[in-house]
């Protein structure tokens, strides 16, 4: 792997619900993770494009190329292969960010292995990931000087993205829905789900008192 040094696209993905897996049945978050590293390997296996890191429960992607403003739908087909991979076992919460990111690999002697990540890319990317629903792929920051309607063009794909109601500026890209209207019933569903959960928990906790 390269070291990079440059403004690029870089994505946090975050598997979700492994703590829990843990605290419930340790083969369980074992065989996730499994999984997890399983499928990063083999969409990483032929790309000379996207580079990738693992750490636990967690993948950082970053795009090999410095102003690389034409490069966001390759690194969204990416996650939408990831993500898709990983149904119906487990869901990822992605966020992606375009910044300054340097990555560099530093000496290494038995024992220990170092890889330094730094950058405002990475760091937006990573701080807001536990802001998003889960499943979700959403973009949190955009290159500077540059609109949503700018990007939509570059990209040629608006009727995939909305602006998300998680964050200022957050856009979302709807990676298992294609339409207007599908995405719309996908959002109404989606917050079923939430609400039910929540109404779960306040059911739990009243009968607990």
């Amino acid at each position: 792997m390269n070291n990079f040094d440059g403004q690029t696209w870089v994505a946090f993905s975050d598997l979700s619900g492994l703590k829990a897996m843990y605290i419930k049945d340790v083969d369980q978050a074992a065989a996730a993770l499994d999984k997890f590293y399983n499928t990063t390997y083999s969409l990483q296996e032929n790309d000379e494009l996207i580079n990738s890191i693992v750490v636990s429960d967690c993948a950082v992607f970053w795009i090999d190329r410095q102003d690389c403003l034409d490069c966001l739908a390759t690194l969204l087909r990416r996650l939408q292969e990831f993500h898709q991979q990983l149904l119906p076992d487990y869901l990822l919460r992605t966020t992606i960010a375009y910044g300054h990111f340097k990555y560099e690999q530093r000496l290494e002697i038995p024992r220990i292995r170092k890889n330094m990540i730094v950058g405002r890319a990475y760091l937006d990317a990573y701080a807001n990931n536990d802001r998003v629903d889960h499943g979700a792929i959403v973009i949190v920051t955009l290159p500077e000087n540059i609109s949503f309607k700018e990007l939509e063009v570059a990209y040629g794909r608006k009727d995939y993205m909305r602006r998300s109601s998680k964050g200022k500026g957050y856009y979302e890209y709807f990676w298992a829905v294609k339409t207007p209207r599908k995405i719309k019933d996908f959002l109404n569903k989606r917050e079923e789900a939430n609400a039910a959960t929540f109404a779960k928990l306040k059911e739990l906790y009243t009968k607990n008192q």
